[in-house]
């Protein structure tokens, strides 16, 4: 047997590979076959064969210089480090044939050398000389049509996780030029490895670093080598198995984040930016459709990320013409305002909703083939302001405006022969035509001033809904007109709209109204309701040896009460005002008749009429009826016609001038 040794290592299970054996035979004489070869090993104190180490030559190996090769599969075979051959068989001599024996035929033998080829060692025992193991890679983001050329970290942690699998320590280098600090080194880091460790955590704090990246190519770079340790004279277990598994990730610097950037640089492909928020109409009115006469819809725009971009803003709610409100502007990195006028537009709302608003969309298109700076944590911030809104027209419920009704101030002259006469009813009939569509309740105050007396009366016509109510009628007026007034005060308010009320109204709406005094006028007669006829001049009347004298009164009267007429006689005026004046006669007119009455006058009535500068002044006592007052139309007449018969003596022989 002749020894064989492995120095490197102890033993070694081999789950593939060949052992080739060759013999080269220097002997004089032939060698086999057969010849066998066995693998054997020290156990101890003895040598064993080693389970299927074994193998055979069939043909003749030939004296001086024959070779023969045979190959033997050590899958799934252990062999120690030190190994014994041994060599069995069989020798065909000479053959008959004399050979010379001489020193060199006596000191021939025959070489057996043992040589591996594709062998694989699934476990062993060995010497591990100080070896480096490099890789590079790098990691491909998801596909993004946004392309990063350098992005700023705000927060996040770079991990490399270490999983050592085999027995021997090492040292870890890494670099990751796709990494840069905040001073523009390019990340480089260090580890120590035990062996047979796993979970192997290292962690930086990433925070200011920069991601760098190619445009066409999204992918984070790095390399990394490990530089094992020397083993020495020490045998190591090793297996197929052992490795050594880095992993680099980042993350969020909270537990499942993700990383966080403060800036981006680089070229963003994507749909356009879209924020959608809504405006509270803070009023009363619940607006089904309204137009608008004017208004303004202020935009302003603070950009925070300075990039230059298109703006397309659009309101749903408000429409012209069948077309939304949707206008486009450039933005630019100044702040940025955008005024639209909103004339004649439609805004059109849920009228039964809870709170009304307006919606608005602005989406914010950014050009994909220009690199830009973004800053993140900063954003574009649109203020919509929608003010100085008037309508032309509106439907929905309206919230009630209070509309002050110009003062009227009308002057009335009434005859001087109702002086003495009180209105028992006065109705007024009030006709209001308007095309507004909602509620109009009217507050009017009606007052009458005689300012000779100083008295005034008031009359209120309290929340009459007009557009319910066109035609209406007060009634008890007759207090405004008994004062006698010179003038009458129309003043108030009306309400327009209602919150329970659904209607509409235009700017264009009108409202129109007609007061009417209603006629027949009913009066209440009392004992001083009279008609007082303007005092007359009366020339004088005298007679010479008067027998008698007759006052007839003839009358037609078209009222339905009766009067009497005195016939007062006075040489100064203002005998009429004090109740000095002389009576000549009082006489007596029936209700609705025609009649002719006569008194006698006395000489000392008939005295009166003889007086120089005599005035005379006719007085109509009204009697009213005693079921209520009395009523009459405004072409209902009282005449009334005085004369008077004289008798007197003439004498014929009475030569005198007269």
């Amino acid at each position: 047997m002749k020894p064989f040794s492995f120095d490197n290592f102890g033993y070694a299970e081999f789950s593939s590979g060949e052992l080739q054996i060759t013999i080269e035979n220097n002997m004089i004489i032939p060698l086999g076959p057969p010849v066998i070869v066995q693998l054997r090993q020290v156990n101890e104190s003895d040598t064993t064969d080693i389970p299927g180490a074994t193998i055979q030559f069939e043909s003749i190996i030939d004296a001086n210089g024959g070779i023969a090769t045979e190959t033997m599969d050590l899958s799934g075979m252990i062999l120690p480090g030190n190994i014994l051959v041994q060599v069995s068989g069989q020798c065909q001599g000479t053959a008959g044939i004399q050979i010379m024996i001489n020193d060199e035929a006596r000191n021939s033998s025959f070489q057996v050398t043992i040589g591996g080829a594709g062998m694989e060692v699934s476990t062993a025992t060995a010497r591990v000389p100080q070896q480096t193991i490099e890789e590079a890679g790098n990691i491909t983001l998801e596909p993004d049509s946004n392309k990063v050329v350098r992005a700023i970290i705000e927060s996040g942690n770079l991990v490399i996780e270490v999983n050592n699998y085999m027995a021997l320590s090492s040292d870890l280098s890494i670099t990751i030029p796709s990494l840069e600090s905040p001073s523009g080194a390019v990340f480089q880091t260090s580890l120590e490895i035990s062996g047979n460790t796993a979970d192997i955590l290292d962690q930086t704090i990433m925070d200011g670093y920069a991601l760098v990246m190619d445009a066409d190519d999204q992918s984070v770079t790095y390399s990394y080598s490990v530089l094992t340790e020397d083993s020495g004279d020490e045998l190591i277990p090793v297996t197929i198995e052992d490795s050594i598994v880095v992993l680099i990730r980042l993350e969020g610097s909270e537990p499942e984040s993700k990383i966080g950037f403060s800036q981006f640089q680089g070229y963003l492909n994507q749909e356009a930016m879209l924020d959608s928020n809504t405006i509270s109409l803070d009023n009363a009115t619940r607006v089904d459709q309204a137009i608008l006469k004017s208004g303004n819809m202020n935009l302003s725009i603070s950009n925070g990320i300075g990039i230059e971009a298109v703006v397309n803003f659009r309101v749903l709610e408000f429409t012209k013409n069948g077309n939304h409100l949707d206008t486009a502007f450039a933005l630019s990195t100044e702040p940025l305002i955008v005024a639209i006028d909103l004339s004649e537009y439609l805004l059109d709302l849920e009228v039964n909703a809870d709170s009304q608003v307006v919606h608005y969309i602005s989406a914010i298109d950014i050009p994909s083939d220009e690199e830009m700076t973004l800053s993140f944590g900063e954003s574009i911030a649109i203020d919509v302001l929608i003010d100085s809104m008037s309508f032309a027209s509106v439907i929905g419920y309206v919230d009630p405006v209070i509309v002050d009704i110009d003062t009227v101030e009308q002057e009335i002259d009434l005859p001087d022969e109702l002086n003495n006469l009180e209105f028992a009813r006065i109705e007024m009939d009030f006709t209001f035509g308007s095309n507004i569509a909602l509620p109009v309740y009217l507050d009017l105050q009606l007052a009458s001033f005689n300012d000779k007396t100083g008295e005034s009366v008031i009359k209120e016509v309290d929340r009459v809904n007009i557009i319910e109510k066109p035609l209406f009628s007060i009634d008890s007026a007759q207090h405004l007109i008994n004062i006698q007034p010179n003038r009458i005060v129309a003043s108030g308010t009306a309400e327009v709209g209602s919150l329970e009320e659904y209607g509409s109204v235009t700017s264009v709406d009108t409202i129109s109204g007609r007061l009417l005094i209603a006629a027949p006028l009913a009066f209440e007669m009392n004992g001083d309701s009279r008609i007082e006829l303007d005092a007359e001049e009366l020339e004088s009347i005298t007679v010479e040896q008067l027998e008698s004298a007759r006052l007839f009164l003839d009358y037609k009267n078209d009222f339905e009460f009766g009067a009497n007429v005195a016939v007062l006689l006075a040489n100064d005026t203002t005998k009429f005002e004090d109740g000095s004046a002389d009576t000549l006669t009082i006489v007596g007119i029936e209700a609705d008749g025609t009649g002719l009455d006569s008194v006698y006058l006395n000489e000392s009535k008939f005295s009166l009429l003889a007086r120089q500068g005599n005035y005379v002044k006719t007085v109509i006592g009204l009697l009213g009826n005693e079921g209520g007052p009395s009523r009459f139309l405004a072409t209902d007449t009282m005449k009334v016609d005085l004369y008077m018969s004289v008798e007197a003596i003439i004498d014929p022989n009475d030569s005198g001038d007269d």
